[in-house]
């Protein structure tokens, strides 16, 4: 959870485990919290590469091997492939069920 999504009123101020404590299980039992997903070290390198620099170069994602895990990145300058292994299986082309 982060801290920046947990409800609080005005004037809590104060910082302590056992309040922090009950009030996340309260605010848990109304269904008030919003989950955060921390990136795995895979999503890290997806994120990082598109935040590269050369980002605006690649035209294309895809996935490919035996179980769709590997994802493959087209590039519009280069010479190489660059790819990775996914933890989740991507999509087959529409135009490999034809």
């Amino acid at each position: 959870m982060a801290p920046s999504l947990i409800p609080c009123k005005t004037g809590e101020r104060v910082k302590t485990d056992r309040r922090d404590a009950l009030s996340l299980v309260s605010l848990d039992r109304v269904r008030v919290l919003t989950s955060v997903w921390v990136l795995d070290a895979d999503h890290e390198v997806m994120r990082d590469l598109v935040r590269a620099r050369a980002a605006p170069w690649y035209a294309s994602v895809t996935f490919g091997g035996s179980d769709l895990k590997t994802v493959y990145i087209g590039s519009l300058r280069g010479n190489r492939i660059p790819y990775f292994q996914s933890p989740v299986a991507g999509l087959a082309m529409v135009h490999w069920g034809e």
